[in-house]
This record gives C-alpha cells, structure tokens and sequence, in this order.
C-alpha cells in the first residue's frame, strides 16, 4: 500500500493491527517514510478519528499517540523498524492520571479526610477499574500489538489495556498540555456515564474495592469498634461469621476467608445492617 491511499469502507479485521497487517504496510522499506505512512494510516482508520472528533481534540505530534498504543510485544517483532514501546509514556501518564482522579475527589467529596481520599483513589487508580475505562475508548482493539498478544486476546486484557490508557494520558499531556488532559479526563468520564448509566467515580465503586476498611470506618463512627470477622474451616469452604458489637450481624461460606470477609463486609454496607437494631443481627 502506498502512502496517502484510501481506505476501503468495511473493516476486514477486529484490531487495528491486524488491518495493518492485512494491508502489508509492515512490508514497507525500513525508514522514517515507512513510519509516516504507518502513522497516516492509524490516523485516518475510523476508530481514531471517530474518537478524537467526538473528543474535539486534533493532535499536534502524530507519533505520541502511536507510540502510547504500541505494546512491547509489537517492538519486539519489529525491532529493526523505528517503533518504540509505550513504556516510558505509560510510567508518565501513570503520574498524570493519579493527579486527574485526586483533583476530582478534592472537588467532589470535600468531607472525605486524607485516609479516605487515599483509599477512594487506589478504588479508582487500579488495574480492574482502569480497564472499564479503558474499554469505553475501546483502546483494546487500536493497540498496536505482537503476534502472541492478538492470539491471547492481549486487547481485551486487563493489565495491558489499563497500562495502555496511562500511556494515552501521558502522550497527551506531552503534545497539549495539562488544561487538555482535564478536558479529555472530564468528557471520558461523561461518556462512561452514557454508556454504563452510573458514574465512573463513585462510593460503589470504593465499596467494592475495599468494603472492610470502609465498614471499619462506619462502624468506629457509630460505636469506637471496629468489625470482627470470626473464621471456620470445614472440608474445602471457610465459613465467615461478622460481628459488631459483639453480635453476629452475618455469616457467608467461600473456598477463600478473605473473599468471604469481602462478602460479608459489601453486604453489611448495601443493607446499611451495620446500623444496629434488634432485627439486623443474626443470634
């Protein structure tokens, strides 16, 4: 394929690398001008441009935002050509995104101390929810990656396509600025909210991270103690009993104690039975 040339309407592949494939731009001579055709080409594959119209962003520097969707793999089998991994923009953007999502939490939850913010940010800045966000860029499928990464299904794995978002934020805070990385930052979470009908950045999501801590806090609030999650073992499950206060509140059975402890700290904060009457308890 020559630089410059059209692209057909219906996408023959599920991943952008494999269109590049299909069209042999990898078989181009080995220079600058194979890299600034490859470059055109990721540019004006819908998936991208789709994404950066509806984003109202045009980049200025073409090759950060290929080098952000490059995966190590890609480099490894490339590595005569002048690809480079999106390693260093990942460990960048991973700064930039910590620093996004703890503006937010200052500005939106004003009664949450140090401890809490802290929590709440490692419920948002983690590997599993990072990848939901991911996923509604569809970045999965734009990454450029190795043979052995497309035939694991490597687009849709949590850790690459988490890391590969960090990569994004990093190579747009270097080609526009911080002003235009809140910007994309506050629309990407409106467009996760539109298609996943709640909030990206919410306490459900804290719940389920990391329910035991905040149980302890409610419940230290309530009452200056905190829960106590009583363990047996029989055959294979642990059977978890939780008291408060001394009274058994409920009991959930898992081959793992700590999912099970999990359980039964998500439970009792959904059905708020950590507020103590005479009926929330179990005897």
């Amino acid at each position: 394929m020559v630089k410059g040339a059209p692209m057909t309407n219906k996408l023959r592949s599920s991943t952008l690398v494999e269109e590049l494939v299909d069209r042999s731009l990898q078989k181009v001579a080995v220079d600058q001008q194979s890299l600034d055709c490859i470059t055109d080409f990721i540019f004006s594959h819908p998936w991208i441009s789709n994404l950066f119209t509806s984003f109202s962003y045009t980049w200025k520097n073409k090759n950060l935002l290929v080098e952000a969707l490059t995966h190590t793999s890609f480099v490894n089998e490339n590595n005569e050509r002048l690809f480079v991994s999106n390693e260093r923009l990942e460990f960048f953007g991973d700064s930039i995104f910590n620093c996004l999502v703890s503006s937010y939490l200052m500005g939106h939850f004003p009664e949450l101390n140090e401890g809490q913010l802290s929590r709440f940010r490692g419920a948002v800045v983690n590997e599993q929810s990072m990848a939901e966000l991911s996923r509604v860029l569809d970045l999965g499928r734009c990454l450029l990656l190795g043979k052995g990464e497309l035939k694991s299904n490597g687009g849709d794995k949590d850790a690459l396509i988490s890391d590969a978002l960090e990569a994004f934020f990093g190579a747009l805070y270097l080609d526009g600025g911080f002003e235009e990385c809140f910007s994309f930052f506050d629309k990407l979470l409106e467009l996760y909210e539109r298609k996943n009908g709640k909030a990206y950045i919410c306490f459900e999501r804290l719940e389920n991270f990391d329910p035991k801590s905040l149980l302890q806090e409610k419940t230290m609030a309530l009452y200056k103690e905190i829960p106590q999650y009583k363990s047996f073992q029989s055959d294979c499950d642990f059977r978890v009993d939780l008291y408060i206060m001394g009274k058994k509140i409920l009991s959930h059975e898992d081959k793992s104690k700590k999912k099970a402890e999990k359980f039964l700290a998500k439970e009792v904060l959904k059905k708020e039975l950590y507020i103590l009457s005479g009926e929330n308890y179990v005897n």
